[in-house]
């Protein structure tokens, strides 16, 4: 068991400067993976919260890990656990940092047959709990299981093949499964209050609020359902997920709004009626509130991802050459874009050297990444590759790296 102390208020600060981050998640595509290795300065831009749920771990490195009011040591191996609207942050106290998160929607796990056993799993994220129940440090045989999935989610995520979501839940699942059994065989098991809970009740709950969450539904409905009173309904939803039904009603249905206006052409008004909002108003200021940007400004962006998406995949091939042969990329806005198989042209120089010289010209890089680059030259100029990597490797580390070997031979 992780131990976990009060931080002193002196040092609560981090506080204060609290933001909502946000994935681009949503029905379509409800689980995001991040990785990274961190050299210098945070893990993270800034203390955050949000409105999913985050998996996580480290490979390496260590850091000072502040949940609420609350701070521990995280090591290699330790898996954090944290729910919707859980405020965190960390000061990494050895480098380099080798991480993956794994972000996902609470409709990934309620969706899951039976339903009381994806209602457990989403507990162990959403119920109240002390630092020490979030932070989770396996033995060394459980923990390679662990680091072995996680870079599987990886490498399942950057490909976006057919059949990457079915794949990215299953793999998922199958680590929650294997966390919670371990710990049900531990003395001290941070779920172990969850046998008060009627599993039952709550899957008839859950059951009726995802099939009819288009309509409009009252308290005594949902508890007529489940066959019990209205104050018994609240109580044990909000003990089994440390959330009330509304509030997951809520959530629900603008997770659903949010996979409707993915369509371009899609009416905001036609999202709203169509998730069982009554009022377009009332819409507005709940999708803000949950997904932190208004449905209009949710759809243009979405565009804008669908538009770089596009760019970031395209192959060297159909990029301009200049007439030495090198392939140019100039401007194609791939800020934390993915570039696949690129690849320079292989031509013959004017001395009949083969020729193969990558060159970004005035780009913004920064956390993007490439896989399967011929990177034998590589040339930057005037770019912002802070954070961008090839196979897991800085490139600036690369090019410097390259560029020792170059002067040395």
């Amino acid at each position: 068991m992780v131990k976990a102390q009060r931080t002193n208020l002196t040092e609560l600060g981090w506080l204060s400067d609290l933001c909502e981050s946000r994935q681009p998640l949503d029905e379509l595509r409800p689980i995001w993976v991040r990785d990274g290795i961190v050299d210098s300065g945070p893990a993270i831009p800034h203390p955050e919260h949000h409105p999913y749920c985050e998996f996580g771990t480290h490979m390496e490195g260590e850091e000072l890990l502040f949940v609420e009011g609350e701070q521990s040591r995280r090591q290699p191996g330790d898996l954090l656990l944290a729910g919707p609207g859980v405020p965190h942050w960390a000061k990494i106290t050895r480098y380099p940092v080798q991480f993956v998160t794994i972000y996902f929607l609470p409709s990934v796990l309620i969706a899951l047959r039976p339903e009381q056993d994806g209602a457990r799993m989403l507990r162990r994220f959403t119920a109240p709990q002390t630092l020490s129940g979030r932070l989770v440090r396996p033995p060394p045989d459980l923990r390679r299981k662990f680091v072995r999935d996680f870079k599987e989610m990886v490498v399942e995520f950057e490909r976006q093949q057919f059949g990457t979501e079915v794949r990215l839940r299953m793999i998922l699942v199958e680590m929650l499964v294997r966390l919670l059994r371990w710990e049900q065989s531990q003395v001290h098991n941070p779920m172990e209050t969850e046998v008060d809970v009627d599993w039952q009740i709550l899957s008839r709950v859950l059951q009726y609020l995802r099939t009819r969450y288009a309509e409009s539904i009252y308290a005594r409905d949902v508890a007529a359902a489940a066959g019990v009173c209205e104050s018994r309904l609240e109580a044990m939803f909000r003990k089994a997920l440390g959330i009330s039904w509304v509030h997951f009603l809520r959530s629900y249905r603008i997770e659903r709004a949010a996979a409707l206006l993915n369509d371009p052409h899609y009416r905001v008004i036609d999202a709203a009626m169509a998730v069982g909002f009554e009022s377009l108003s009332n819409f507005n200021i709940t999708f803000r509130n949950i997904m932190s940007l208004s449905p209009t400004a949710y759809q243009k962006k979405v565009r804008q991802q669908a538009v770089h998406a596009q760019a970031s995949t395209r192959t060297v091939k159909e990029l301009p050459e200049d007439q030495s042969g090198r392939a140019i990329f100039a401007n194609p806005q791939s800020t934390g874009g993915t570039f696949h198989s690129i690849k320079p042209p292989n031509k013959e120089g004017p001395k009949g050297e083969r020729q193969h010289l990558v060159t970004f010209e005035e780009d913004s890089l920064r956390g993007s990444t490439l896989h399967r680059v011929d990177m034998s030259h590589a040339q930057m100029i005037d770019c912002n590759i802070e954070g961008m990597t090839i196979n897991g490797v800085l490139v600036s580390e690369m090019i410097d790296a390259y560029q020792k070997t170059k002067t040395r031979g």
